[in-house]
C-alpha cells in the first residue's frame, strides 16, 4: 500500500490502514510491517507499543521519536583464540525498541529508511537474542550457534 507522500507499507501479519495481512491465527496476534519511507518523510504511524514493540532499520537511516537507542547486531567475533559477543553498529542493521503508546513517530534521514515495525502480546518467556537467532536462555543460543556451525541447526524429521 501507498500513500501520498510515497510511503509504502507491506503488511505481513496483522492489520493496518484497515487491510489485513497475509498470515493469521498467531496467538501473540502479532504485526509485523515493512515500511517504506523517502527521503526526509516524516510520519506517525499508530501502533499498539503497550504491547512489546520495536523496529529493525536495514536500509537508509532515520530518527524514532521517544525509542532507545539504536542497537547493532549482536555479532560473535574470534579475537587471540577467544569467541567474544560484539554489537556491530556499522550498516544499517539496527534495532530500535519502543517504550508504551499508541504511536511511531519516525523522521526519515536524506538517505530515505526502510525497516519492520514489529508488534505483539508479551509471551512472558525469557529471550536470549543474537542476530537472527532467538531462543529462551543463552545455553540454547550456544547450542544453537554449535548447531549452525555444524549444519545442524534445521534437521529433518526422516
Amino acid at each position: 500500500m501507498s500513500d501520498d507522500d510515497g510511503t509504502e507499507v507491506k503488511i505481513i501479519v496483522g492489520t493496518f490502514w484497515g487491510q489485513q495481512g497475509g498470515v493469521d491465527g498467531i496467538g501473540t496476534d502479532p504485526q509485523y510491517l515493512d515500511i517504506f519511507m523517502a527521503t526526509g518523510i516524516k510520519r506517525t504511524f499508530k501502533i499498539d507499543t503497550y504491547r512489546w514493540a520495536f523496529a529493525y532499520v536495514f536500509e537508509g537511516a532515520g530518527a524514532f521519536t521517544d525509542a532507545s537507542a539504536p542497537l547493532g547486531v549482536l555479532l560473535e567475533k574470534e579475537i587471540a583464540g577467544e569467541e567474544i559477543n560484539i554489537r556491530d553498529m556499522s550498516g544499517d542493521r539496527t534495532l530500535i525498541r519502543f517504550g508504551t503508546g499508541d504511536e511511531v513517530t519516525v523522521q526519515a534521514s536524506e538517505e530515505g529508511l526502510r525497516f519492520l515495525l514489529i508488534s505483539g502480546a508479551p509471551i512472558d518467556a525469557p529471550v536470549a537474542w543474537h542476530g537472527p537467532l532467538v531462543m529462551n536462555s543463552q545455553d540454547e543460543l550456544r547450542q544453537a550457534m554449535r548447531d549452525l556451525r555444524n549444519n545442524t541447526f534445521i534437521k529433518s524429521a526422516h
